[in-house]
């Protein structure tokens, strides 16, 4: 990668322990190492949470005691950047139930660690698109914590939507049972979850718009349906799909892997 293309660079993610420290994992730290070197010139950011940890009972309870700020500084990193996914949130399988309370608390920690953070140092946090989810982020008052939010603006749809009946926000407009095949990505979706984000008072110059890198992926109940409300098979935590080569999970399948079935 030529770093010298960007002006910031995430690198997800940190691995939190139960003493509250911040350290990677084997694998990762080799990576993060070489990710120190190579980006000089650029900022670096270091970015915690993500899927897997916000989701997880043994380290959600975690977010709020990390002790990230001497991390930087140990490190000579950046920025930080959270990705809690998500504050309040009670309908996610699998995951610790979250509290009304959970977004102001997710305020309340991003302060604190904003007033330890050098001046020269920036905060970053993630934003769902979805209303469902983002209605729990007080983003008025994040917004003058906060440097800039990155905007979760893909992963729109999903396996997740099969069987929603529209319950989650109209998580899958015309479709009943849910599980209609929608992309993942869309302008017009996009728009409106930044215009939610504006409209609560956030300046459009802080918000930058994500970007995947991946697909979803889906086994179609008639490979013969050609209209609008194909469907697609599973339930809403199992994908029928088949996994990818290198990615080897039913549900997504990374841009490479899509180049080589393009090309097959």
């Amino acid at each position: 990668m030529a770093a010298s293309r960007y002006s910031h660079i995430h690198f997800a993610f940190a691995n939190i322990y139960s003493d509250f420290k911040v350290a990677m994992a084997p694998k990762v730290n080799e990576q993060f190492v070489k990710f120190m070197k190579t980006t000089s010139g650029v900022k670096k950011i270091l970015n915690f949470g993500g899927w897997s940890f916000s989701t997880n009972h043994d380290t959600r309870p975690y977010f709020g005691r990390l002790n990230v700020v001497q991390f930087l500084k140990d490190n000579k990193l950046d920025d930080l950047d959270f990705d809690w996914e998500y504050p309040g949130a009670t309908d996610i399988s699998g995951s610790v139930l979250g509290s009304p309370e959970d977004g102001v608390y997710y305020l309340r920690f991003l302060q604190s660690v904003k007033a330890k953070l050098p001046a020269s140092n920036t905060l970053s946090i993630a934003l769902p698109a979805s209303y469902w989810y983002l209605r729990n982020f007080p983003v008025d008052k994040m917004s003058a914590t906060v440097d800039y939010f990155i905007h979760i603006t893909y992963d729109l749809h999903g396996q997740w939507d099969y069987g929603s009946k529209d319950v989650r926000a109209n998580a899958n407009p015309g479709c009943p049972t849910g599980n209609c095949l929608r992309s993942h990505v869309n302008l017009t979706e996009t728009m409106t979850a930044l215009s939610m984000v504006t409209k609560a008072g956030v300046q459009a110059s802080k918000i930058m718009i994500g970007v995947s890198s991946y697909g979803r992926s889906f086994k179609v109940a008639d490979r013969s349906c050609t209209g609008v409300n194909c469907k697609f098979t599973g339930s809403n935590i199992q994908s029928d799909a088949d996994p990818g080569d290198c990615t080897a999970t039913s549900g997504y399948i990374a841009d490479a892997e899509l180049n080589m079935l393009l090309d097959a």
